[in-house]
């Protein structure tokens, strides 16, 4: 996962990710059968690469469907694509 951050050009998440697994802060003992507890900083920084990633997702989804908008619609769905374009919208203005 670190190698596919840096490939990606997320050297700073990358860089995080890696220096919360070598923070030596992890707790190995057995509890409820599982191996627990992570340390902060490595959620965190899964959590930075995670809102990475759905930024990124979130740009290839708006982007696909800018693209699409350009390609004729069934007229049967016409009304339906219509208003979930206007919702988006709304939506958008809201943030």
């Amino acid at each position: 996962m670190i190698r596919d951050l840096k490939k990606a050009g997320q050297t700073r998440a990358a860089s995080g990710l890696d220096d919360a697994i070598d923070d030596g802060g992890w707790n190995w003992t057995l509890g409820d059968r599982h191996y627990r507890i992570a340390p902060v900083s490595y959620v965190t920084a899964l959590s930075s690469v995670s809102v990475l990633l759905q930024g990124k997702i979130q740009d290839l989804i708006l982007k696909d469907i800018v693209s699409a908008r350009d390609e004729a619609t069934p007229p049967e769905f016409k009304e339906l694509v219509d208003r979930y374009y206007e919702v988006l919208s709304k939506e958008s203005g809201k943030k």
